[in-house]
C-alpha cells in the first residue's frame, strides 16, 4: 500500500478505497447466492484485498489503473512486463474469493474500447 501511495499518490489510494467500498455494496461483486456473507464474512479477506489491488495497478496498471481507483491513468504509466505474473496472481486470487466487482468493471471497459477503437 506505502508502494502504491508513493508511485500514485494520496488521492490515487483514497479511490482505491472509494471503489473497495462500492465493491463491497455491490451485492453482484460476488458471485452466487449466500456467497456475499462469506465473503464478507472472512476476517482475512479485508486486509488481503486491498494487497491484491495493489499488486494490480503496481504490475498492470494500463489495465486496472482506473478500475481499481476510478481515476483516469497518467500519462507515461506502463505495465512491468517483467513481473505481470504478479498482477496475473492477484487477479485470480480476487476471483478465486469470488469478489467479480473489479473483473465486471474490466470486461465492460474492455467493451467500450473495442466498440469504439478510434478513440
Amino acid at each position: 500500500r506505502k508502494e502504491v501511495s508513493d508511485r500514485y499518490g494520496d488521492a490515487f489510494v483514497r479511490g482505491m478505497d472509494d471503489v473497495y467500498r462500492e465493491a463491497l455494496a455491490d451485492e453482484a461483486s460476488v458471485s452466487g447466492e449466500g456467497e456475499r456473507d462469506y465473503f464478507l464474512d472472512r476476517k482475512e479477506m479485508p486486509e488481503e484485498v486491498p494487497g491484491y489491488l495493489c499488486k494490480l495497478v503496481l504490475h498492470a496498471p494500463e489495465e486496472w489503473y482506473d478500475i481499481v481507483s476510478g481515476q483516469p491513468l497518467p500519462e507515461g504509466v506502463k505495465n512491468n512486463f517483467k513481473e505481470i505474473g504478479v498482477s496475473f496472481d492477484a487477479s485470480s486470487r480476487l476471483r478465486r474469493a469470488r469478489i467479480d466487482f473489479y473483473h465486471w468493471k474490466l470486461t465492460d471497459k474492455l467493451r467500450k474500447d473495442k466498440a469504439s477503437p478510434n478513440e
